[in-house]
């Protein structure tokens, strides 16, 4: 039986995708640093999911190829700078997600299959050592374009995401120990598009996704009222207590934004699509684990949604990529310095990316690969999907 802790969301709501918005913001000079062509991916795809492995490899999952929903596997190797074939999933899945657990095996869950009924609770788990997929309990929910995040006890948090019918507030936790999935509260809001990000302590800050209209963000203990006029709050999972813990609401709602922890334990959140009529945005802030408050900042120099956010070994963040209104897929790239908290402009990626691949490998440089790109990429699933990848050094 399915649990009922279901919140319906108007159609409209859900057609929001990441298209474009104006830039804001002041431009800075270009930094230094530079983009250089990699392998290209086998196939092209976008709405798909990626770890890194424990070797340094970096696999990729199903997702979406012209009008295939996909099963396939791919492995990047960064010494080689090339891409081959992994072993297929036992079902194709659109909108999965895949998390690298504690004992290096990867799970990946739900996602969405048109040929298999819609929207999927099943999950399966990939040695990389054998090369073999192996099936393992199914979610309580039906759920695509969730998020999944691995707690430091070695569990995963599952939040959010759409079943076909409406956005969740569902979350759940898998134990990689006796392959159960356990029932924990729901959030306070529906959401799809969030982000999750864990906190040094431990805690899950989940922040911003399309939320129905109408669902009233709880109120703070000892935090101003205004603090809400606003946004969806965002609220914190905590894995010892199993209970969710309110926080001040974002300066503007938004969704397909990007959450980086930095290092002072504070998180960056940046861009996004707002839904109340402002498309792409350029606007930035920072979440305050001790204060439970978001704090604006300077704007990034270029309004984008459903970008990359990826932290470098300096502690700065290198931004990339992303959608912005009447321009389609962004090939702009920059950076944010924690320690003014400025954006500088970074030169451009080699070609644009959106709902793409992001990630610092071992030896720090940083690949993007995949997604969308030109003037209509991400308008529908597989629209102007990519094979394309490069990385950035410096």
């Amino acid at each position: 039986m399915r649990r009922l802790w279901v919140a319906s969301i108007a159609g409209g709501l859900l057609a929001c995708t990441p298209i474009g918005a104006l830039s804001t913001g002041t431009a800075q000079a270009a930094g230094a640093g530079h983009w250089t062509t990699t392998g290209s991916m086998g196939v092209a795809r976008d709405h798909f999911a990626w770890t890194a492995l424990r070797d340094g490899r970096v696999l990729v999952v199903g997702g979406q190829g012209g009008t295939l929903t996909l099963r396939s596997t791919e492995l990047y190797d960064p010494a080689r700078g090339t891409w081959s074939a992994g072993p297929p999933m036992h079902v194709p899945r659109y909108g999965p997600s895949a998390t690298l657990l504690a004992d290096g095996r990867v799970m990946v869950a739900g996602g969405y299959c048109r040929a298999l009924g819609g929207d999927l609770d099943t999950a399966e788990i990939l040695d990389p050592a054998t090369g073999q997929w192996t099936w393992t309990n199914r979610m309580l929910d039906f759920r695509r374009e969730h998020d999944a995040t691995l707690l430091r006890d070695g569990r995963v948090l599952v939040t959010g995401g759409f079943d076909g019918d409406s956005v969740l507030a569902l979350a759940e936790i898998f134990d990689p120990a006796s392959q159960r999935w356990l029932p924990v509260p729901p959030m306070s809001s529906p959401r799809l598009g969030h982000s999750a990000t864990v906190l040094h302590d431990g805690r899950v800050l989940v922040t911003g996704g399309e939320m129905p209209r109408g669902v009233v963000a709880p109120v703070v203990p000892g935090v101003p009222a205004g603090a809400y006029f606003r946004g969806p709050a965002g609220e914190i999972f905590d894995p010892t207590t199993m209970a969710w813990l309110p926080t001040g609401g974002m300066r503007i709602r938004r969704n397909s934004h990007t959450a980086t922890l930095l290092a002072d334990g504070t998180v960056l959140i940046a861009g996004g699509y707002n839904p109340i009529g402002d498309g792409q945005v350029a606007s930035a802030e920072i979440f305050d684990p001790k204060t439970l408050l978001f704090v604006p900042i300077t704007p990034m120099n270029v309004a984008r949604a459903g970008h990359s956010a990826v932290l470098m070994d300096d502690g700065s963040v290198l931004v990339a990529g992303g959608k912005r209104d009447r321009h389609g897929a962004l090939g702009s790239v920059e950076r944010y310095l924690p320690a003014s908290r400025t954006w500088v402009r970074m030169p451009d990626m080699l070609s644009t990316h959106t709902l793409h691949l992001a990630m610092r490998l071992s030896d720090g440089r940083v690949l993007i690969a995949g997604g969308a790109s030109g003037p209509g990429a991400g308008d529908t699933a597989g629209a102007g999907d990519t094979t394309g990848a490069e990385t950035y050094s410096g």
